[in-house]
């Protein structure tokens, strides 16, 4: 086979990588019946339990989102953003019309996966996580703190 010469360029980048170029692209689900794969459909791509652990945390913009996870591309958190809101994860709340702003907040349905998120943390602290014990014990008190507002703000609501 000899040398293939492309047409145009948007040819040559869709053989390399298509997927760099099409970050919204819904993930191909596991399609079973087992709960952890049909868990994982929803929650399991990258990036979405740190955005799921940044709003646990009480970041609600899109600006405090994107900082708080380097290298999340801003493509990639709105499409994130917009799955976990169409599966009641998260609402949405504009905030300004001009420029249109908006905040996230998880539902009842998506603080359920608290302890989800405090497992996978215990984990990370024992068996990944290699900071000194100062550090460790710290995370350890945001999430509590965390934990301890989102308990206040539902039983109030």
């Amino acid at each position: 086979m000899g040398l293939r010469y492309f047409t145009q360029y948007s040819h040559f980048l869709a053989l390399v990588n298509p997927l760099r170029y099409n970050l919204s692209r819904m993930p191909k689900p596991y399609n079973q019946t087992c709960p952890i794969a049909q868990a994982l459909d929803i929650v399991g791509d990258r990036w979405t339990l740190l955005i799921l652990r940044d709003l646990f945390l009480g970041r609600r913009r899109f600006g405090e989102l994107l900082a708080s996870s380097p290298g999340i591309p801003p493509k990639l958190l709105s499409g994130r953003l917009k799955r976990l809101q169409q599966r009641g994860l998260i609402e949405r709340a504009v905030y300004s019309q001009y420029p249109l702003r908006a905040e996230y907040r998880l539902t009842d349905e998506g603080l359920t996966l608290a302890p989800v998120l405090e497992a996978i943390l215990t984990w990370g602290l024992e068996h990944s996580f290699s900071g000194p014990d100062e550090v460790r014990e710290a995370i350890r008190q945001k999430y509590a703190a965390a934990a301890s507002t989102v308990e206040t703000e539902t039983a109030a609501g």
